[in-house]
């Protein structure tokens, strides 16, 4: 229920920015400066994540710094734990660290940040039965958009298709996102 209302919450942001008169929100970037970011700002975010395809919940801290409203980068760590269910119905949990970041082309909507790049970084297994390290990449694009409350406070959300290559397995995964971001 939970995966169903953030796909619906998500598709109406997406949509409503599309729905807008681009040069009616130039205007209103114009009249109101204090959301018009034109150097570099930098913020702390925690992202809570979940995976549509299988029973996976993340949560990662990461970085964003966002350049004169057209850049964002974003170096990110975290903790995923998955449940993994075999052919035989059994299950077993999978938990991971991951270290990554994420680059992308923004574009400012009056409070508004929609932004679309890609993501990847490295993950390392946390088995307490593994006798051997496992380690392994992930990598796709990325579509996010944050809403500003303030200058210093947004909420936002993240769409992010990627392939996932561990020693043992990869898999195509589709993961969301939702944050809450601090910024300076």
């Amino acid at each position: 229920m939970k995966k169903i209302i953030f796909i619906i919450f998500t598709t109406l942001i997406i949509s409503g920015l599309y729905a807008q008169n681009e040069y009616e929100l130039v205007e209103n970037i114009r009249e109101k400066k204090e959301f018009k970011i034109d150097d570099v700002i930098i913020g702390l975010s925690a992202k809570f994540n979940t995976n549509l395809v299988f029973d996976a919940n993340n949560t990662i801290i990461s970085v964003p710094v966002i350049i004169k409203s057209k850049v964002k980068l974003e170096p990110e760590i975290g903790y995923c734990s998955n449940k993994t269910t075999l052919s035989d119905n059994s299950f077993y949990n999978e938990s991971n660290i991951v270290v990554g970041a994420s680059i992308g082309y923004i574009k400012q909507y009056d409070r508004g940040l929609f932004n679309i790049g890609i993501r990847g970084g490295f993950a390392s297994r946390l088995e307490a039965y593994a006798s051997d390290s496992k380690k392994g990449f992930y990598l796709g694009p990325v579509v996010g958009y944050d809403f500003f409350f303030s200058k210093n406070f947004a909420i936002g959300v993240d769409i992010n298709p990627y392939f996932f290559k561990m020693d043992d397995f990869s898999i195509f995964r589709t993961g969301t996102a939702i944050k809450a971001s601090f910024f300076l």
